[in-house]
């Protein structure tokens, strides 16, 4: 990870995103030009985030892109996985509305492993 420092003609980008997509906040828009200061993804769930990033050329990745990789890196069993997508889904964030039946395929894979 690497903090990112925004000079006084940032900060203006940062206002006219959030005047162009008013439902973002000012740290969702300081993300989207974060993300392009360092030709990067955003790691996001949010709808408005994801489709708004999508329209600026920015790669998107999710929560559940963060678990496969995880998983797959070894830093996590899939034992582990499971209880934390569950705790995300559950008491974390019910609301993030992750695609169950793409938790339920993850869920799935992850028991084998």
């Amino acid at each position: 990870m690497k903090v990112i420092s925004f000079s006084a003609e940032e900060l203006f980008i940062i206002g006219m995103l959030q005047i162009e997509k008013p439902a973002l906040s000012q740290q969702d828009c300081s993300a989207i030009l974060s993300a392009q200061k360092v030709n990067g993804k955003l790691v996001t769930s949010d709808g408005n985030l994801r489709k708004f990033a999508g329209t600026k050329d920015i790669s998107v990745r999710g929560h559940l892109w963060v678990f496969d990789l995880m998983v797959k890196e070894g830093v996590i069993t899939g034992t582990i996985a499971i209880e934390k997508l569950n705790y995300l889904r559950e008491v974390i964030n019910p609301w993030l509305a992750l695609p169950k039946n793409e938790c339920d395929i993850r869920i799935d894979m992850w028991k084998e492993t």
